[in-house]
């Protein structure tokens, strides 16, 4: 969006217009396709976004959640009876918290796909998403991250960096 504002100035306008390149109405019809294109190829990339946290991340965080709270129970009982130290859960305790973010950047990152699907304006429309949604974007990534680096690798739906980084042979489940 930062450049494309720049594609009518007049100098632009000048330069094309003297070499007759491009006349001003031409250059406004590629701005505003330059500008229709960026708010669409990232309406795709929120939608996906979205999906992806709703059918993949939150379902897989979900399991293993759930395995080490049954865990975390049946440590507690055993120390209990042999007069043991306390289990220590923080794994699971940071798990929830960050799931809880999750869920609350999903939703806030799906009330903006909301309120954009709605707008008329291609203009309006993709200086909300630079100015306001990338930055909810950034923030459900930076979620869904800290949430792989402490889920199992047999929960986590997709091949982690170090899978893509290290592995050769990458199994496609």
């Amino acid at each position: 969006m930062d450049a494309i504002k720049y594609m009518c100035s007049e100098k632009n306008i000048n330069l094309f217009s003297r070499h007759n390149i491009f006349t001003k109405e031409e250059l406004k019809a590629r701005e505003d396709i330059a500008i229709d294109d960026y708010c669409k190829k990232l309406v795709i990339e929120i939608r996906t976004m979205i999906s992806m946290v709703n059918t993949l991340y939150l379902p897989a965080v979900t399991t293993y959640m759930n395995e080490l709270s049954s865990l975390t129970k049946n440590l507690l009982e055993i120390s209990k009876m042999k007069d043991m130290p306390i289990f220590n859960d923080n794994i699971l305790t940071k798990l929830i918290e960050l799931y809880s973010e999750t869920l609350k950047a999903n939703e806030d990152l799906s009330n903006e796909l909301k309120e954009i699907e709605n707008m008329p304006n291609s203009y309006e429309k993709g200086n909300k998403i630079k100015n306001q949604i990338l930055d909810k974007m950034k923030k459900l990534r930076t979620c869904v991250d800290s949430m792989e680096i402490i889920t199992a690798k047999k929960y986590w739906p997709v091949p982690t960096y170090a899978d893509l980084l290290f592995s050769e042979n990458i199994p496609l489940k």
